[in-house]
């Protein structure tokens, strides 16, 4: 069996570790070094990254580790991801059936993920091989994503609480990697709780807003033909991921300064300035925000509006003793 040689590793890992892995380069690559050695030696795009990953795994090199891309240094890592599974399947009667265990085929399993950092334009993702979708091997690939959150303090995504999050703590105790646990922005939440939209999909509210959009696709027969392994449907299906990825970054920003809840990111710069959650610094004050027994300045971001309040009391200790708080 062809080894790749050390140039030829450091070559394809430099590539791999910058590119946003949503493209296809294997083929091409492979093309290239079959020229360069002037035989036959990789069989396929698929065979060159095959023995590019039992490589890197032999050196211990992984895509995400240390590796925080984040040009707000007043802020916490802030990553937005987005994750698609292959469905179950399983033996029914009738439509309506119940479905008990012992009646399903093959598990659902981890299809794809996409995640980038706020500020940031690199995208990450990955999706399985059609090898691994038709034997429903998700561990590769829930190591790239359990990579990826690790180097993130915050995770936004719409429904993350109720459906990416506990997938990805599911797949990470099941192959026994790193624990997750994050501080979770989730837009559906907000949708639900904050807003009145007649429908609370990403899709609905984004088209409502005018703001950029999930990509549209074929529906279920797309997951169909990836549970077959089609090379094809698996690369619409990474772009579709990572297509819903900026239409959750925009989501998030159109409801961020409506929205109550938001963390108080003045806590990660080492400075003892006000810092928004836009990284900016710029507040002008609006007035004040009362409650029974305090008074704050009340201020509004000039960078993307929203209100916030000093953690100052500004009444005085006499004022304070003489106030009264109702029953």
């Amino acid at each position: 069996m062809t080894k790749l040689t050390e140039q030829e590793f450091q070559k394809a890992l430099s590539i791999w570790q910058n590119s946003r892995g949503g493209k296809s380069f294997w083929g091409k690559l492979a093309l290239q070094f079959n020229n360069d050695r002037g035989e036959f030696a990789f069989l396929s795009g698929e065979d060159l990254r095959t023995k590019f990953r039992a490589e890197r795994k032999r050196q211990g090199i992984r895509k995400f580790e240390n590796k925080i891309i984040q040009d707000k240094s007043n802020l916490p890592v802030i990553g937005v991801i987005d994750i698609e599974m292959l469905p179950a399947e399983a033996f029914f009667f009738q439509a309506d059936s119940y479905i008990t265990s012992d009646k399903v085929i093959r598990d659902g399993c981890l299809l794809s993920f996409a995640g980038k950092y706020l500020f940031n334009d690199t995208m990450f993702s990955d999706v399985l091989t059609p090898v691994e979708a038709v034997t429903r091997e998700d561990r590769r690939i829930t190591q790239s994503l359990n990579d990826f959150v690790q180097t993130c303090d915050y995770l936004i995504g719409h429904n993350i609480k109720g459906y990416d999050y506990p997938h990805l703590k599911t797949l990470s105790m099941l192959y026994h990697l790193k624990p997750v646990k994050h501080k979770l922005l989730d837009t559906l939440a907000w949708a639900r709780s904050d807003f009145k939209f007649t429908y609370k999909s990403m899709a609905f509210i984004n088209k409502k807003l005018g703001i950029r959009n999930k990509i549209s696709n074929e529906g279920f027969a797309l997951w169909r033909n990836c549970s077959d392994g089609d090379a094809e449907a698996l690369q619409i299906m990474l772009d579709y991921n990572e297509g819903d990825i900026f239409a959750s970054e925009e989501l998030f920003w159109r409801f961020q300064p409506y929205v109550s809840g938001i963390p108080n990111f003045s806590l990660y710069d080492v400075n003892p300035v006000q810092t928004c959650i836009c990284g900016s610094q710029t507040f002008k004050q609006e007035g004040y925000w009362t409650t029974e027994t305090a008074k704050f300045d009340k201020l509004r971001c000039e960078g993307c509006g929203s209100l916030v309040r000093g953690k100052k009391n500004l009444l005085s200790k006499e004022k304070r003793n003489s106030l009264l708080v109702s029953l």
